[in-house]
């Protein structure tokens, strides 16, 4: 008989203030590394404060969290940077460095599991077996022959998937995406979202992602989790999502 799956994120009671605004309050859930998960919910939920929970960038201000076993609050600052250099997360503003190819915004998704001259040195001169990487790479997210175009020139799409190619050279274990439609034009929308989970299949990743379009989170994702003024008012499978809790979710 099958062992469960040790979760990739557990949360007990997860608490997150901001200042003096309590941003997310008592959310409890495990999310399975296998389970593709979508973040719904209208603006202002605290779904981007979520992922960045998840990503470590920040740190509970209550409850628990676990990442792959790990509980976060326990954590040394280098071990966070540890753990964090295996999650890849896709900003919503993309954070690509202008000024710079494809290629070298690329070469640049390990630079937190290297040393500063390190990283520096796969930036201006990669090895020929880290150019071969970042081609290979960029051909899977259908970019190669963008190799050394200047991001200043890609496409809002193109440059969502070289930053979606750069999450992947980190060799993450987890890939967190903040809106990755924004930034697409909404007849590529659906390709998008067939890249991101068969990029999650092909490599066992752990995929969550926050999404406003909750009829392509519907279609695409196996589990929801609906975020309302802080607190989880659904979580399942989409199916089980009704229109009036739908409407109930996004209610002004």
């Amino acid at each position: 008989m099958a062992q469960p799956l040790t979760p990739a994120f557990a949360a007990r009671g997860l608490r997150l203030r901001l200042g003096a605004t309590e941003v997310l309050r008592g959310l409890d859930f495990e999310l399975r590394p296998d389970e593709p998960t979508a973040l719904v919910g209208p603006s202002g939920a605290g779904k981007t404060s979520l992922l960045r929970l998840l990503g470590t960038a920040l740190r509970p201000t209550g409850g628990e969290l676990y990442v792959r076993e790990r509980d976060v609050r326990a954590l040394s600052a280098a071990e966070l940077r540890e753990l964090r250099s295996r999650i890849g997360f896709v900003h919503q503003d993309l954070t690509l460095v202008p000024g710079y190819s494809a290629a070298s915004n690329v070469g640049l998704g390990r630079i937190g599991r290297r040393g500063f001259w390190s990283a520096v040195r796969t930036l201006l001169a990669p090895g020929q077996g880290e150019r071969l990487e970042i081609l290979e790479l960029l051909e899977r997210v259908g970019l190669a022959e963008r190799y050394h175009a200047p991001v200043e020139q890609l496409s809002g799409g193109e440059a969502q998937r070289t930053a979606i190619a750069r999450a992947l050279f980190q060799e993450p274990h987890t890939l967190l995406c903040d809106e990755p439609l924004a930034a697409v034009d909404p007849t590529r929308s659906r390709d998008l979202l067939e890249l991101l989970l068969g990029l999650a299949r092909e490599r066992g990743l752990t995929l969550v992602c926050s999404l406003h379009n909750l009829e392509l989170a519907r279609e695409f994702f196996p589990r929801l989790i609906g975020l309302r003024d802080g607190a989880i008012a659904y979580d399942g499978p989409p199916a089980d999502l009704s229109s009036a809790a739908a409407d109930a979710l996004y209610a002004f």
